[in-house]
């Protein structure tokens, strides 16, 4: 392929010989059974995504509009996954094969009820005398070689020849063949089987109409077609066991309970600390030592790395250190051999990574060898051992490595500015002031214990930098509720920083009233920071997967209320309605809640506790014309309604008509509200909180209407219908919400985002509420129909 001659997934994942036959037999064109109509559109779809996971699986031109349309999908260099969408099509596409087989079967009662056509039946006898006829051929073919080899020999030890390395895995021609009869033999039979199942699903084809006839005499019709299906299981059965029986490796699992010599010396060594292997493909599998990722079943933290998705950022900060060669492969590479790196065409020494400060800010202790490897002399001795001690020392030895130890900074320490730099910089210039202790650590959750002089200091945790990481700063003792928030910064293209200089943590407690023993500590410089890694995309998935969920919920539950609770309305008694009208709404009402709470967790995190006071600020303005405009309306039009049904258009109508102009009054009142809250306010509002308040403003005519509606439903005794509605709202805003905070529109963009819900609402609401305003109207004067305003009502509905 494209990809080279690497096939092994392509190959794990064998879906057998009768499922691929079956895949190809239901898109074969054909008169279907009248059963088989409504899958068309789900064939289509299948055979798509087949037919596109084979391009890109074999880096065909189509990948494409993989690489240059999708973001990201250029770190991933494994397309051959994509085997997985391929075995998903065969299996679907199988599916609808077999259906279309067995349409031809008798059912249990001795009937074709959907029997297939005669062309059907023909095209379906071919494929199964074909398939017979090949397995035939193949296993006569296999037994003429195997008692003539001599003449067939030259051509096997061509074949063998001339394919890519099977010289370098079998000794010569005839192993290869011995290898690969066992092979051959399960094909043809696998043939045979496929092509007998074929025939034995067509009535008119030789031997099925003998065995019909048989049936038929002893009233065993019936069975034929679960026969049949039990056969087809046990044939594809057998062939994906026969095939993947001996592929997975067997190992004993006594293997798990050894710990190797040189790993018990490493779990013995104290504090925090990394590793690294310097590897030497010239001694084959020996060479890699500690494959990236294995050493996390210890307990270890290694700088190499095996993942599909890796930070760009990390990748930079190591090409800093040495080449990365195995990025292609998703690797951050360990360290090589001069020789290797030459051969690789890196013009590189190993002793430059070795004697890199970036080693020694990533928290590197040990560098692991082949037992047969030794570092540079130079680095491992020193001309004066007592005053000045060498880079580098052999720290352990066995019959299978070296290790090699060196100083290292900490995992997390204190970098005392001595200069009139502003942070610490790469070329080290700065000291290291005291200790840093680590109390828990979840790995989601650090606590740093630490003393900070005079000088200015910053904290320096060795682990990557990356936008969802939080600090909190508090006097030692402290509890969380004296934390403060302090900044992280990036150190060195990759570390995080904190500037815990007392200048700076000092005016955080400005006017804190501090517990004695905690203002002393604060004073003294001895602080505790908190770090805690929570990434909003983190968050923002949480919630989609809940919106996910809640509408799985949502549509199941509406499955079952159609089921099993909706009855006839001339049918419904006392329990039905209570049902109706109130049991679902309240559990409706409790679930937007549960939205409404996920949201809001969301929400805050993105706008901040700024931006978030300003939109409730919003909203409560928002909720003052809401009541103007709809007080006791709701109200009105549900009683009345409800007494009289025949008025529940001219009621909404009117009622919608006064709630619109109440709006419009309201636009000289909100004008007013403002330019007064701005010249008199202690602190004018903000531009974007005032275009909140007016696009929260523009939805309050949909909003208004919709309430509306929902009195209409309550004076029918269907208030189910609008707490569903109320449902569908509340995952529409908050997923508009959410789409216009990532895309960065602030809580202006929810105050936008929510003119769109509310419109959404009033159409579903309208929607289903047409057959509640059909009713014959009764107007008490003819010069007023039920589809005009009527003055005197709308001025008894103030009245009241």
């Amino acid at each position: 392929t494209e990809w080279g001659i690497k096939n092994y997934v392509e190959g794990a994942l064998y879906v057998g010989i009768l499922p691929l036959v079956l895949a190809v037999y239901a898109l074969l064109p054909g008169k279907r059974v009248q059963s088989d109509a409504p899958l068309g559109i789900h064939k289509i779809i299948f055979a798509g995504l087949g037919l596109f996971s084979l391009t890109f699986m074999f880096g065909l031109p189509t990948y494409a509009l993989l690489y240059y349309t999708l973001p990201g999908i250029d770190q991933l260099h494994s397309p051959f996954r994509w085997i997985f969408a391929l075995t998903l099509a065969a299996a679907a596409l199988a599916g609808f094969g077999a259906q279309r087989l067995l349409a031809a079967l008798p059912d249990v009662t001795g009937r074709q009820s959907d029997a297939p056509s005669p062309r059907e039946l023909r095209l379906t006898r071919g494929i199964g005398y074909s398939l017979s006829a090949l397995g035939l051929l193949t296993l006569i073919g296999l037994a003429f070689s195997r008692f003539f080899y001599a003449q067939v020999e030259p051509l096997i030890t061509r074949i063998f020849e001339g394919m890519a390395q099977a010289v370098t895995a079998f000794p010569d021609a005839r192993a290869f063949y011995s290898y690969e009869f066992t092979n051959v033999l399960v094909f043809g039979l696998m043939l045979l089987g496929a092509g007998l199942a074929f025939a034995l699903a067509s009535p008119t084809a030789f031997p099925t109409r003998w065995i019909v006839g048989w049936a038929g005499r002893r009233g065993a019709l019936g069975r034929l077609s679960a026969a049949w299906q039990i056969g087809v299981v046990v044939l594809i059965a057998a062939d994906l066991m026969i095939a993947s029986w001996d592929f997975n490796p067997a190992s004993d699992p006594a293997l798990l309970d050894f710990t190797p010599p040189a790993i018990e010396w490493l779990q013995g060594q104290p504090g925090d600390w990394r590793y690294t292997t310097i590897d030497d493909p010239t001694l084959g599998e020996r060479g890699k030592i500690l494959n990236a990722n294995l050493g996390m079943r210890y307990g270890f933290d290694d700088i190499r790395g095996y993942e599909s998705i890796i930070s760009g950022q990390y990748v930079d900060f190591m090409e800093q250190l040495a080449p990365q060669p195995q990025l292609e492969f998703n690797r951050v590479a360990p360290l090589y051999t001069d020789d290797q790196y030459a051969a690789m065409g890196y013009d590189f020494r190993l002793r430059d990574a070795l004697e890199s400060p970036l080693l020694g800010l990533l928290n590197v202790r040990y560098v692991i060898t082949s037992r047969e490897y030794s570092l540079p002399e130079d680095l491992t001795t020193s001309i004066d051992p007592r005053r000045i001690p060498a880079s580098w020392r052999l720290a352990y030895e066995d019959e299978a490595v070296r290790i090699w130890q060196r100083g290292a900074f900490p995992r997390a320490y204190v970098a005392e500015l001595y200069d009139d730099s502003e942070r610490p910089t790469i070329d080290m210039s700065f000291g290291i002031g005291f200790d840093v202790t680590r109390g828990a650590d979840t790995g989601r959750e650090q606590v740093l214990h630490t003393n900070v002089t005079t000088q200015p200091s910053w904290l320096v945790v060795s682990e990557t930098y990356a936008p969802g990481w939080r600090a909190f700063v508090r006097p030692r003792d402290g509890g969380e509720d004296t934390e403060q928030q302090i900044p992280i910064e990036r150190l060195f293209g990759n570390l995080m920083g904190m500037n815990v200089s007392r200048s700076v943590i000092g005016p955080l407690y400005d006017g804190a009233e501090l517990p004695e023993a905690q203002q002393i500590a604060l004073d003294n410089g001895q602080i505790t920071v908190r770090l805690v890694y929570s990434p909003t995309s983190f968050q923002v998935g949480a919630f989609a997967t809940f919106i996910g969920a809640a509408l799985a919920v949502l549509m199941i539950g509406a499955w079952l209320w159609r089921a099993f609770v909706v009855v006839p309305e001339d049918e419904r008694g006392t329990t039905a309605r209570v049902a109706k009208n109130s049991i679902a709404p309240i559990v409706l009402n409790l679930f937007n809640r549960g939205i409404d709470f996920a949201f809001a967790a969301v929400m805050l995190r993105l706008l901040g506790p700024n931006d978030a006071g300003l939109y409730y600020y919003a909203i409560i303005v928002f909720g003052w014309f809401d009541i103007f405009t709809n007080f006791g309306l709701n109200l009105y039009v549900t009683r009345e309604a409800a007494r009289n049904r025949a008025q529940t258009r001219r009621l909404f109508i009117n009622t919608s008509a006064l709630r619109l102009i109440l709006a419009l009054i309201g636009v000289p009142l909100l004008i007013g509200f403002l330019v007064t809250r701005q010249a008199t306010g202690s602190e004018p509002l903000a531009a974007n909180a005032i275009l909140a308040i007016i696009l929260l403003y523009i939805g309050l005519a949909p909003n208004s209407l919709s309430t509306g509606l929902t009195a209409v439903y309550y004076a029918h005794e269907k208030a189910e219908i609008p707490a569903a509605v109320a449902t569908v709202s509340t995952i529409c805003k908050a997923v508009f919400g959410l789409a216009a905070l990532l895309l960065g529109y602030g809580f202006v963009g929810l105050a936008a985002a929510s003119i769109l819900t509310n419109v959404i609402t009033l159409a579903i609401l309208w929607r289903y509420a047409r057959p509640l305003l059909a009713h014959a109207p009764a107007p008490t004067d003819a010069a007023t129909p039920a589809r005009r305003l009527d003055g005197a009502l709308m001025r008894g509905m103030i009245g009241e």
